[in-house]
């Protein structure tokens, strides 16, 4: 029964007592009947305006500390009930709706006196990527009989977003930035690298920190630097989200709830669901991770709903931007590697690197590899066992057909964490 309907039975039952009560004192005149009539009217209108004061001149602030973090990292929330009339609070109940996993916030208050504040702060270890709700919160109190309940809604939200756990590989294979023989690709760049390529006249929309000041005053009007990208800097990363190559289960509603095992005690190592979708995504982070603090530009292509792509950008803008990507997607695409390498194999220029991330082990998707590396493209495939997460074949009968085409590949397993475990390419001739 909610507060509402409780709120109607007991002012209809105070109200019926208190009308039979007056008609008994009226009939019989005796003065222990408009006692007891005085009484019980009094306390139905007490009580009812003790109740309604409860939740006047309330308010309810909620200050997260960050609001987006790292599977593994602990959400700090700051909150504060503020009394700001000087009518003291019996008891209040704060409800809280929010769909962070583990975030317990609902707490009941008691002797909330005026112009007072009661505050406290709750932490709560982030255990699943994606994109969560802090509130709304409700305020619940009564009267000290328990006779009329009510109940005022915080609507107030606050986004946090989790981003998936980055394990950053100690060494991985970059792009050189030449080629064979010493010449250098040169691009105009949209943003500021490193590379200098001349100077032009200043544009509308340039960043006063490109100005060349010294030609400035030589040419007698502005003239802003152009840039360069990086000779074959671009990394771009293929991840592979088909439903069908991938196994396991997420966290349930039951290990959530009570949050034992998730975690290493003492050791504060984030471990990953039991789904080698989960891997996979992570790996994705780990590299981008890795490409982009070398100072490299990074670009991601993948189908889950739909087809997503990030062209190759660096800096910590780019960065946040992929991540946001990866904690967001779903492992329920609907077209396998071997098309989506066929679709977006004019998307990759020569030189480049290219990061497969996929846990299919079958061995079609192979020839479209080795396509890309005979156009100039430098490739690098992670693969996620699934024999190590369910009843599915184990994806390292591919590297023979990796091996065959001199294409460097790592293998992650089911852990704790994720070990960047790589194969040596074989020589052809050396088995």
């Amino acid at each position: 029964m909610d507060g509402r309907s409780q709120n109607v039975r007991h002012a209809l039952w105070l109200s019926v007592g208190s009308g039979i009560l007056w008609a008994l004192a009226f009939h019989t005149g005796r003065r222990l009947m408009y006692q007891l009539a005085y009484v019980v009217s009094a306390l139905f209108v007490l009580t009812f305006v003790l109740a309604w004061l409860q939740l006047r001149w309330l308010s309810l602030s909620r200050s997260p500390r960050v609001r987006r973090l790292y599977v593994g990292q602990l959400l700090e929330e700051r909150l504060a009930l503020h009394n700001h009339g000087l009518f003291p609070k019996f008891w209040l109940e704060v409800q809280d709706f929010s769909t962070f996993p583990l975030h317990r916030v609902s707490r009941v208050i008691v002797g909330l006196r005026g112009r007072r504040v009661f505050r406290w702060q709750v932490r709560t270890l982030a255990m699943m990527r994606g994109v969560y709700r802090l509130g709304p919160a409700r305020l619940v109190s009564s009267d000290p009989f328990g006779l009329f309940t009510f109940a005022r809604d915080v609507p107030e939200q606050v986004s946090i977003l989790v981003y998936p756990p980055v394990f950053p590989p100690a060494d991985f294979p970059l792009p050189e930035g030449r080629l064979s023989g010493g010449a250098v690709l040169r691009r105009r760049a949209y943003v500021m690298t490193t590379n200098v390529a001349g100077v032009r006249e200043y544009q509308p929309g340039d960043p006063h920190s490109w100005i060349h000041w010294p030609t400035t005053a030589r040419v007698g009007r502005l003239m802003s630097r152009e840039f360069e990208m990086d000779p074959y800097a671009d990394v771009w990363c293929v991840l592979d989200m088909y439903a069908d190559a991938y196994t396991g289960s997420t966290w349930d509603e039951e290990v959530l709830a009570s949050g034992v095992g998730i975690f290493q005690v003492g050791r504060g190592l984030p471990l990953l669901p039991p789904h080698s979708g989960e891997y996979a995504i992570s790996a994705a982070a780990s590299v981008a991770h890795y490409v982009l603090d070398h100072q490299r530009l990074f670009g991601l292509v993948t189908y889950d709903d739909e087809r997503v792509v990030l062209y190759p950008d660096r800096g910590e803008r780019h960065k946040h931007r992929i991540l946001e990507t990866l904690a967001l997607l779903s492992i329920r695409g609907r077209v396998p590697l071997q098309q989506v390498l066929t679709l977006e194999m004019g998307l990759f220029p020569r030189q480049s690197t290219l990061v497969i991330i996929t846990g299919d082990w079958t061995p079609g998707w192979v020839w479209g590899v080795a396509e890309l590396r005979r156009r100039g493209v430098f490739p690098v495939v992670v693969l996620v066992d699934n024999a190590t997460f369910g009843p599915l074949p184990s994806a390292e009968q591919v590297l023979p057909h990796l091996a065959r085409h001199q294409i460097p590949a790592f293998v992650l397993k089911r852990g704790t964490e994720i070990r960047w475990r790589r194969y040596q390419v074989a020589r052809p001739g050396h088995g």
